[in-house]
């Protein structure tokens, strides 16, 4: 160690004179026993000025919370204001339908609930029965004790489904469907697939009760029946018919139907037929509430429909428009499907 300078051996010594302990740099400062220092307490200035000024202080901070309760206030009653403005025009709205427009409105929702059947439904090996009795039936006894005819003659149904087995092949997989709440009717089904030399094609078979409740396979259904034929209907020149169909969501807009805020398109299918067609359903209309219902009811996925259609002057071969939504699947019955939608309202906003 170096020797310290006699000037610096003179700092040192006046520093240890003092009290003041040397430390390092990061040590914190040893003070020993400390004792309280007690605050004065606060008192009114005597000084005029100052006590304007504090005055001043006192009545801006005032001035302050005021002005923050107003506007929070404010904002409380702007809000309830919007909540009882909405809450009056819903209930003007509705009130402004007509009486009889409401009660069709209650009843078109009542009918779409699914109200306990008055027969009791078949088991699975006993509808299985049915439909193998359904598909032999060869006379018109036995056409008419199994199979819900329709207007096709009880011989015909006979001969029909002989030729669709023929030209289906061998049954190779049969699926238990259970019970279908479709289109307001009782149904059960029963998914037949066929093992052909193209492809593999399904039938599906369903069941419904007659007014004895005696349970019947629907031969329309099975047979995906068309009026007229498939052929006919695309041919240039048919104006109208019925079609059993596989219906999804669509974006072809052309022609009549170019207008896509007017007009929503589906494409609509058949195994009976090489290329889809193109439906379409005048927004808010009850057949495009028809069409909505059913997507909700299949969860978006394609679902079956009955539909009339018919051409418009200036359409393509393939464009129609769907005039009424009969069955929202290949069973029909007396009411079609969209006249319940008569005073619903208008369906949610599409995807």
């Amino acid at each position: 160690m170096e020797p310290r300078t006699p000037k610096e051996s003179r700092n040192i010594q006046r520093v240890a004179q003092s009290g003041v302990l040397l430390r390092k740099g990061a040590d914190a400062p040893e003070l020993g026993q400390v004792d309280r220092v007690r605050q004065a307490p606060r008192t009114e200035s005597s000084d005029p000025k100052l006590r304007v000024l504090d005055n001043a202080g006192q009545r801006r901070e005032k001035m302050r919370k005021a002005i923050i309760l107003g506007w929070s206030l404010a904002l409380v009653l702007a809000a309830a204001g919007v909540l009882i403005g909405t809450f009056v025009w819903s209930t003007r709205k509705a009130m402004k339908r007509p009486p009889d427009q409401r009660e069709a409105q209650r009843q078109a929702k009542e009918e779409r609930v699914k109200n306990p059947s008055a027969f009791k439904s078949p088991l699975e090996e006993e509808a299985r029965d049915i439909v193998r009795r359904a598909l032999a039936a060869q006379t018109e006894a036995e056409v008419t004790r199994w199979i819900r005819t329709g207007a096709t003659p009880p011989l015909e149904v006979a001969k029909r489904l002989a030729a669709i087995q023929a030209a289906d092949g061998t049954s190779v997989e049969e699926t238990w469907l259970g019970s279908m709440d479709a289109n307001g009717m009782l149904l059960e089904g029963l998914e037949r697939v066929f093992d052909s030399e193209d492809r593999t094609k399904n039938r599906i078979a369903m069941l419904t009760p007659d007014a004895q409740g005696i349970w019947k396979m629907d031969f329309a259904a099975y047979a995906r029946c068309v009026e007229p034929a498939w052929e006919k209907l695309l041919a240039e020149g048919t104006p109208s018919g019925v079609v059993r169909v596989w219906v999804e969501r669509d974006g072809y807009y052309n022609g009549p139907y170019a207008d896509d805020a007017d007009w929503d398109a589906y494409a609509l299918a058949s195994q009976d037929m090489g290329e889809p067609l193109v439906g379409y359903c005048k927004r808010l209309s009850p057949q495009h509430r028809a069409m909505v219902l059913m997507r909700e009811n299949t969860q978006g996925a394609t679902a079956r429909a009955t539909l009339a259609i018919r051409r418009v002057e200036g359409a393509e071969r393939r464009q129609f428009e769907v005039v009424s939504v009969l069955a929202e699947d290949w069973v029909t019955s007396d009411v079609p499907f969209d006249l319940k939608m008569e005073g619903e309202e208008p369906p949610p906003p599409l995807p």
